[in-house]
């Protein structure tokens, strides 16, 4: 069985000193049968530091970005400067981008925005799928996505978190994956067992956003991406489809969304 974590942060986890360096950390990965992961930017510097930590490992990627919550004009400068790196081999896709509503102040969601449609501009432009976060921002997020079409170079919701049904048919409609995190394994999020039952296979993806979102069963607060397993556990149960089964659509699913070729 070949699992993938398709949202981690391999930089987080060392920094964090649950591994002592990257061999380590992608020893225990492929341990625990996580043969393909993409460690996600949330800033430029972010990213220039994910990309030399990774850079020796064939089945580890990267995506290109700032995060919702760190978009300021430096970073808006720095997203355009180079932009060039989109063509380097281990940039599978832009991101995370998107909206976060934690914070109410219209300027601050305004400015979010902007960051967003900047990053859907050069996925347009340079044919690369777009990592979204998308938090409290449901229907702005739906809106500006509308803008654009989602099926020539491709999207993800990264940590699926909405409870209605209508919203989730809103995201596949535009032709969007959507990635279940280890907030399913949590009681506070019991409606996204209800979710699963709607989404197709051929559109689901499984991350673990690790260091962040540690699991209802973990006994440590810092996730990691042996985790997962978790996920397709409760995937596999509720739609009644073997892991093995499940596991080959997730394969199939990343390649087709980031248009990698993979052993």
């Amino acid at each position: 069985m070949i699992l993938i974590d398709s949202h981690c942060h391999l930089d987080l986890l060392i920094y964090k000193k649950i591994y002592r360096n990257i061999f380590e950390l992608i020893n225990f990965c492929n341990n625990n049968y996580i043969k393909y992961i993409v460690s996600v930017s949330i800033t430029i510097d972010n990213f220039f530091d994910i990309l030399k930590l990774i850079n020796k490992f064939d089945n580890v990627f990267v995506t290109y970005g700032v995060h919702p919550l760190y978009f300021n004009c430096l970073n808006e400068k720095k997203l355009f400067k180079y932009k060039n790196f989109i063509f380097n081999k281990k940039v599978i896709g832009l991101g995370e981008t998107g909206l976060d509503y934690i914070k109410k102040d219209i300027y601050y969601r305004n400015i979010q925005k902007k960051n967003f449609i900047n990053h859907l501009c050069l996925s347009e432009k340079y044919n690369k799928p777009i990592v979204i976060h998308s938090r409290y921002s449901c229907e702005d997020t739906i809106c500006i996505l509308q803008d654009f079409n989602i099926n020539k170079f491709g999207g993800i919701i990264h940590c699926y978190s909405y409870n209605s049904k209508s919203n989730l048919f809103k995201f596949l409609n535009l032709g969007l994956y959507i990635s279940i995190s280890c907030l399913i394994t949590l009681n506070s999020f019991f409606f996204l067992k209800d979710i699963i039952n709607y989404l197709p296979l051929d559109r689901l993806l499984i991350e673990s956003d690790s260091p962040y979102l540690s699991p209802k069963f973990s006994k440590s607060k810092i996730n990691n991406p042996s985790n997962i397993i978790y996920i397709l556990k409760i995937i596999s149960n509720i739609k009644n489809v073997s892991l093995t089964k499940i596991s080959k659509h997730i394969l199939n699913n990343f390649k087709r969304l980031f248009k990698i070729n993979l052993n």
